[in-house]
């Protein structure tokens, strides 16, 4: 069985100051206080409720610490208004119900589209809502078919689009 491994990125692009009370994650403010941090990476094998709870925490940490945070996941770019609106819509329960009819949370049993990442889905709404700067990128372009070296080259193009725009 191949294990796809799930990138959940975290690019700083400035700091801001906001107050929140956050669940700190030992040896973090080591990370926070390189001012030339632009970007975190962090992976897991698919599947596990741990990392994407932690990544949760890591989240609001660097939000807390005063960083512009961006979490770019593993999910198919068509996603990008889906997720936008989880982040946004006050009804946070309707907006995930709405993602969660889309082929790739019905058909892919491989953890992306896990209960723990909706649980991820929501607490990155409710961190919006205290943190209005916190934003979402969907960077999987790749398409139903390709090889596994074609869809980690697509993620490499994603991801590059994204720092383009980031650095616009």
């Amino acid at each position: 069985m191949r294990f796809h491994l799930l990138t959940l990125l975290i690019i700083f692009s400035f700091s801001i100051s906001l107050a929140a009370v956050c669940t700190s994650i030992s040896g973090a403010e080591q990370l926070w206080s390189r001012p030339k941090l632009r970007w975190l990476i962090v992976g897991e094998l698919h599947g596990s409720n741990e990392t994407p709870a932690a990544f949760g925490d890591l989240v609001c940490d660097a939000l807390e610490h005063g960083k512009l945070v961006t979490v770019a996941l593993e999910r198919s770019s068509s996603e990008q208004e889906l997720l936008d609106r989880v982040l946004t819509d006050p009804d946070s329960a309707h907006a995930v119900k709405e993602l969660l009819r889309q082929k790739d949370w019905q058909e892919v049993p491989d953890g992306r589209s896990s209960q723990a990442m909706q649980r991820l889905l929501l607490t990155l709404h409710d961190l919006h809502h205290a943190y209005p700067q916190l934003s979402v990128f969907a960077f999987d372009t790749s398409t139903p078919g390709d090889s596994g070296a074609a869809r980690d080259e697509s993620y490499g193009q994603g991801a590059t689009v994204f720092a383009r725009k980031k650095t616009e």
